[in-house]
């Protein structure tokens, strides 16, 4: 028995439907591919206090290594856990090479305990800040998880939205072409 043909109102809706589809994706990697540079790059990075995990707050106008690196992640964010681990091995190759550099990952709206756990699962070391109710990452302008910024004398130097851009070596040698 031969299956019903869609009638013209189907066919239309079928069409409507895979243009929608076709133009969010389109517009998801328009976003992820970032084809014009963040708006803060260049510019005074805003001045922050958070809450650190382990106890505490932190500032940033406060910190004195050269370089500061913000990484703002979620734990239900995929791309964050590959972004995650890259961090932890910028941290080590600056604690190694004795360079001055400090990492912190800002984790937005996440309770306490989720962050501890995925923390000692991955065995991350990096210092957590926690972003409750997202204003640092609202004056960061974050609308996408991860979003790293290389931060030098004040001002933010590099924005890496997603984690396409966010490779080891190519974070080095930012971060290497600041301290020089």
């Amino acid at each position: 028995m031969p299956l019903p043909r869609p009638s013209r109102e189907g066919f239309r809706q079928l069409r409507w439907i895979g243009i929608a589809f076709l133009v969010l994706t389109l517009v998801g990697l328009l976003g992820q591919m970032r084809l014009w540079p963040h708006t803060l790059k260049g510019r005074t990075a805003p001045d922050f206090t958070l809450p650190k995990l382990a106890q505490g707050t932190w500032t940033l106008s406060d910190e004195t290594a050269q370089v500061i690196v913000l990484d703002f992640w979620a734990t239900w964010c995929a791309p964050c856990m590959v972004a995650l681990p890259r961090l932890e091995q910028i941290q080590h190759w600056a604690e190694d090479q004795n360079k001055s550099v400090a990492v912190y990952c800002i984790n937005v709206s996440d309770q306490r305990d989720r962050i501890e756990d995925l923390w000692k699962q991955k065995e991350l070391t990096m210092p957590v800040l926690t972003d409750s109710v997202g204003t640092v990452a609202e004056a960061y302008q974050v609308n996408t998880f991860p979003t790293t910024f290389v931060i030098a004398d004040g001002h933010v130097e590099q924005a890496h939205v997603g984690t396409r851009s966010l490779q080891v070596p190519t974070l080095q040698r930012q971060i290497e072409s600041l301290l020089n």
